[in-house]
């Protein structure tokens, strides 16, 4: 699957429904996706001669496109998204690259369990994006399908990381403990990086802060859808392929 090419000057917008908070959070997951890839890539390759399960490594193969070509695709946003916001992209980068240089120091298990449980995050991120109607959605065509893609591909290979490591290590308890740390520290840098671009286009951040508190009706909906899916992980017989989606779909407001 390939990404469009033609992102265009809507960047430069708040082109999520004109909603400015909303814009600035996928924007500023858009700036950790590749750091995060590159680990996520490595996780996974150092563990592939671990299994001798045939159809795991053509999985593993798959993923690693895959995320190679997120990794490039997101890099190009990126660039475009700071050019035409007049943003320092090294300087956006740089808490998430404290993280993963952390993580690139630690040992294979536990960057292999961070990959799972932010690989279970992204997939629940890009249920709840494809599940609101289209027509709900004010995103110039181009911006729309460079997350449908990614989110369609990140669905796809949702289970590869968890299956490896199921694999290799079998122990859910790791799993588990490594998930709390990783939402609590993906929260908070995401946080921070939406204040630094709405610092930076001179936008006050008391507003957002606020806003991430008390929210709006809907937000809390898909907050909670969010929460429900992420509780998910910690049932003892959890397995990506069976996220309970039937709830997922929601109307924005």
């Amino acid at each position: 699957m390939k990404y469009s090419s033609a992102l265009t000057g809507s960047l430069a917008h708040n082109w999520f429904n004109d909603n400015l908070y909303i814009t600035s959070l996928l924007n500023a997951f858009s700036i950790a996706l590749p750091l995060g890839e590159k680990l996520f890539m490595k996780s996974v390759n150092e563990h592939v001669n671990l299994t001798s399960d045939a159809q795991l490594k053509s999985d593993i193969k798959m993923f690693i496109s895959q995320e190679a070509a997120h990794s490039k695709a997101h890099n190009t946003y990126n660039e475009q998204l700071c050019l035409l916001k007049g943003y320092d992209k090294n300087k956006l980068e740089k808490n998430f690259n404290s993280v993963f240089n952390y993580m690139n120091k630690t040992s294979p298990k536990e960057r292999l369990a961070c990959t799972v449980t932010m690989e279970h995050i992204t997939a629940i991120l890009s249920y709840l994006f494809l599940s609101i109607p289209r027509e709900e959605l004010s995103i110039e065509s181009s911006i729309y399908e460079f997350w449908a893609c990614h989110a369609r591909e990140e669905i796809e290979h949702k289970s590869v990381a968890f299956d490896l490591y199921m694999s290799v290590y079998d122990d859910r308890s790791t799993l588990q403990e490594v998930m709390k740390n990783t939402l609590k520290n993906l929260i908070s840098l995401y946080k921070i990086t939406s204040c630094q671009m709405l610092t930076l286009d001179r936008i006050p951040v008391a507003p957002f802060k606020q806003w991430l508190v008390t929210n709006t009706e809907n937000t809390k909906t898909i907050y909670h859808k969010f929460e429900s899916m992420i509780n998910e992980f910690y049932n003892p017989d959890f397995h990506p392929l069976n996220i309970n989606t039937t709830n997922c779909s929601y109307k924005l407001t």
